[in-house]
């Protein structure tokens, strides 16, 4: 028999969803808890279980300063301007998976991977064609000169930033009931994995390469992380739901920067050091769960925001890197 939920003197332990389509939603039972069993089926004696589930994570990526190349114009006399142009990324589709497992004191474990990984937009610029305008890159290189750059009317430069991002989670897992809520508490350790990209290319009117500059900076480090889940039974099988979960990083970041002009000269900086990131995760929304042929389905669907603080940025190694969007999950539980 399939089993989701075990109740002992008023607890509940699960991972899984919840359904109160089959008991009054204000004097909980163990029906109410588990989808997948008949009032008075859970007991003292309920068999372990795994779980499992894939999400469809709909994300897209914010920056402190996602800044991807200056525009300055000025006459060397009566009047200097400057803005930026920032990278603009798409939302993108990025798999998590879980599996889990609980015994029959309700104490579980849990596996949970996920990753991002995607470029931008890539930004073309020109400069104005009176010859008072200048595109450059936004890394200062010597005294007040910006590499890549041009003035030059007819010569282009592109930039172009790639983000990549690996978390994975291992961790111990206990339900309880407070209330008409069933919580489930986790805590365990996580590795992340960061890694950032910025190229900056001038090239002039027959597409050769004049000056470029790359930027590679990332992160790997483990650290704690702890999480709570809380679901409610609403009505015809829906359940609320909310997730949130911290983490604290500890590791190596590592950065290089390489600037080529003329196209003859090469700078080359690297840096490493000791990092910290912090991790914030919440995800809100509805749950729906049924019995099939002995196995338990269930759906989520939730909207989704993380911050990685420490991240860095596309041109830096500080700031900060968010994730905000929708999630959508398919469980199975067996």
């Amino acid at each position: 028999m399939v089993q989701d939920t075990i109740v002992e003197e008023g607890s509940v332990f699960e991972d899984g969803p919840i359904d109160g389509a089959e008991a009054d939603l204000w004097q909980p039972t163990p029906a109410v808890w588990n989808p997948f069993a008949m009032a008075g089926d859970c007991g003292p004696g309920c068999h372990p279980y795994f779980y499992a589930g894939f999400d469809f994570v709909l994300v897209k990526p914010h920056f402190d300063d996602g800044t991807a190349l200056l525009r300055t114009r000025t006459d060397q006399v009566s009047f200097e301007t400057t803005s930026t142009e920032a990278f603009d990324y798409d939302v993108e589709l990025s798999p998590r998976v879980f599996l889990g497992y609980v015994w029959e004191s309700g104490l579980g474990a849990r596996i949970r991977f996920w990753q991002f990984d995607q470029g931008d937009n890539p930004l073309v610029a020109r400069p104005d064609a009176d010859g008072l305008g200048t595109v450059s890159s936004p890394f200062l290189l010597t005294g007040n000169v910006f590499v890549p750059s041009t003035s030059v009317p007819g010569q282009t430069l592109s930039a172009a930033s790639g983000l990549k991002v690996d978390a994975l989670d291992v961790e111990m897992t206990k339900g309880v009931q407070f209330d008409h809520w069933a919580l489930m508490l986790g805590g365990g350790i996580r590795y992340g994995q960061i890694d950032q990209t910025y190229t900056a290319e001038v090239r002039d009117a027959g597409g050769q390469l004049l000056s470029s500059a790359r930027f590679d900076h990332g992160f790997d480090g483990v650290g704690p992380t702890v999480s709570l889940q809380a679901r409610r039974p609403l009505i015809a099988g829906f359940k609320f739901f909310s997730t949130g979960r911290i983490a604290i990083l500890f590791g190596d970041g590592k950065s290089t920067l390489e600037a080529v002009d003329n196209p003859e000269f090469l700078t080359r900086r690297t840096s490493s050091r000791d990092d910290l990131v912090t991790v914030g995760e919440l995800s809100v929304g509805l749950e729906w769960a049924r019995r099939w042929y002995g196995y338990g389905f269930f759906f989520r669907a939730a909207l989704e925001g993380q911050t990685w603080q420490g991240a860095g940025t596309p041109t830096s190694e500080d700031g900060d890197l968010g994730f905000v969007g929708t999630s959508i999950t398919v469980g199975l539980d067996f």
